[in-house]
């Protein structure tokens, strides 16, 4: 287990660590769904139930369980300050706000098996396009994901995909993802 990568918590009791590389990819890949706008301010943290760590916005949700490093404080909130390759800087934001205002990902995650599809996902060039056009084709009539969040998920590559209350989910090992499709109407895509 390599310990490579570097996490600073800021907060009341800061401190700075190197987590292992697996749990670090893992919160990297929990950041891309986070918000990153102020109109839904509670989403533009990560949150830590104590078990997974949690990144969404409105159409999608990114999942990685941790076990109990020892690094995360249980329903907690982060704010992501700084991220580059080698090292995140996050600010604890408490569990006051999680508690009002976090949303409940579990409502929408499955808990239960899921209706499983037969879509290969290939990376490099030209395969990401055409795992994404198959994709497509499994998808109801009139919607569609957008390619940027599929693109997120791909990077799973040996993961099962499925639907749950007409949501698209990937799964892979400690990783997971979820995807409400967009309405399209008239050639226009809608929320």
């Amino acid at each position: 287990m390599s310990k490579s990568k570097k996490i600073i918590i800021w907060g009341l009791e800061g401190r700075e660590e190197y987590i292992d590389d697996a749990v670090f990819d893992g919160l990297k890949f929990v950041d891309k769904a986070r918000t990153k706008t102020d109109d839904k301010r509670p989403v533009e943290y990560i949150f830590y139930d104590g078990a997974n760590l949690v990144g969404m916005d409105a159409h999608r949700i990114h999942i990685y369980s941790v076990d109990d490093s020892g690094v995360f404080a249980a329903g907690h909130c982060y704010e992501v300050i700084k991220s580059s390759s080698s090292e995140i800087h996050l600010g604890d934001m408490g569990a006051n706000l999680s508690d009002a205002f976090f949303p409940d990902w579990k409502e929408t995650w499955p808990d239960k098996l899921y209706e499983q599809i037969d879509v290969q996902i290939a990376l490099g060039a030209g395969y990401l396009s055409k795992s994404y056009g198959n994709l497509i084709k499994h998808m109801p009539i009139n919607k569609t994901i957008e390619y940027a969040h599929f693109k997120d998920l791909a990077q799973m590559y040996n993961c099962d995909v499925g639907w749950y209350n007409d949501n698209l989910i990937f799964k892979a090992g400690k990783m997971g993802g979820l995807i409400a499709p967009i309405k399209i109407s008239d050639g226009d895509a809608t929320d």
